[in-house]
């Protein structure tokens, strides 16, 4: 009987000693849980969570489709880490990649900038340098290929310059810059033509374009105080200014160089409104006049502006009385007179008369001088 209560009590001993190491067990457990493992899952969570913010700003927001693909391998790379090691690992692959795609998104860039024109595309080159870059893998590589198509546009540009100066008659070319507003050259030699392509950069070489003057002439009223030198034949510079409400200008520019002036028409009133003071110089006893008309031919013109004779007068007897009164330093403001300047283009001049036209614009002809 004694040794059957012996039995139970060592059995009752056994079992609360489990009880109790399996107690310890899980306490000893739970510290190390909260202490070390929790924390650290917390913190391999963390870093998951700002890595895939880093690659979303990074890699993600790069606009290449090997930069779409590689952000979405590496999202999956980090989710399924095991650890802030392999987190770190990927992290260092994907600042390699940004490194390189961002690269590429550059020159796909400049592969459009190179290669878009102002006046006409080079349409072959941008395909090249599009497959090219695409299948280029590393840093090196890439920065390597961008020399190359900086020398490439350029050749190109001249080339395809070359080619449009060889095809228009050497007496009919001109050249035209896309500025705000669009600039044009006429009457430009083909060595002139030559020289400005060989000496300018592809940056200034898309902006340019060489083709066969057209004859498009449109009339500019202005005073002629403003350009009393201009006559039948003269090359002007089309200068736009912009009035304010005010009338004071706000901007001014050059739209046409080297235009040419077709005719000049002469407001018959204004000219019979001029000042005549002749000019003599005594001699002995002869006098001579200088810088003036004849007395006779003056009276003539004056007469006939106004309406009261029927002479026939010189065919070129407006620019003769601009021209006498230019040497005689009569005084010119005031007087308006019309001149035709050919513009090479249609699209130049549909401009130049909405600015011709505009109550916001005023246009005036300047001797053109190189």
């Amino acid at each position: 009987m004694i040794e059957s209560n012996r039995g139970q009590i060592d059995t009752s001993v056994t079992v609360g000693v489990i009880v109790v190491v399996a107690i310890l067990s899980a306490a000893v457990f739970g510290v190390y849980y909260l202490g070390f493992v929790r924390p650290k899952r917390l913190q391999l969570e963390e870093l998951k969570g700002d890595s895939v913010q880093e690659l979303n700003s990074t890699l993600g927001a790069v606009e290449t489709s090997q930069a779409e693909m590689a952000t979405t391998r590496f999202k999956t790379k980090i989710r399924t880490a095991e650890s802030t090691k392999e987190v770190e690992s990927v992290m260092d692959d994907v600042s390699h990649t940004y490194q390189v795609e961002k690269k590429r998104e550059e020159l796909l860039v400049k592969a459009e900038n190179y290669t878009t024109g102002s006046f006409f595309d080079l349409e072959y080159l941008h395909d090249n340098f599009k497959s090219e870059t695409q299948s280029l893998e590393t840093l090196s590589e890439l920065r390597a290929f961008e020399d190359v198509m900086w020398s490439q546009a350029r050749q190109a540009w001249k080339e395809a310059h070359i080619s449009n100066i060889d095809s228009v008659p050497s007496d009919k070319l001109v050249v035209r810059w896309n500025h705000s507003p669009s600039r044009w050259r006429d009457n430009v030699s083909e060595n002139a033509a030559l020289t400005m392509v060989n000496e300018r950069s592809w940056r200034e070489l898309k902006g340019m374009n060489f083709e066969k003057t057209g004859s498009y002439e449109i009339p500019i009223t202005y005073d002629l105080g403003e350009a009393p030198t201009l006559m039948e034949d003269s090359t002007v510079d089309v200068r736009i200014y912009e009035m304010s409400s005010s009338g004071e200008v706000e901007n001014k520019w050059v739209m046409g160089e080297d235009a040419g002036v077709e005719h000049i028409l002469y407001n018959e009133e204004d000219l019979g409104t001029i000042g005549w003071q002749m000019q003599k110089d005594v001699h002995g006893s002869d006098e001579t006049v200088q810088n003036g008309l004849t007395t006779d031919i003056e009276e003539e013109i004056k007469a006939q502006v106004k309406g009261h004779s029927e002479a026939n007068l010189p065919e070129d007897w407006g620019k003769d009385v601009l021209t006498q009164a230019t040497n005689s330093n009569i005084e010119l403001s005031g007087i308006e007179v019309t001149c035709l300047v050919n513009v090479p283009a249609q699209g130049d001049a549909s401009k130049l008369l909405d600015y011709v036209r505009s109550e916001q614009y005023q246009v005036v002809p300047i001797a053109h001088v190189d």
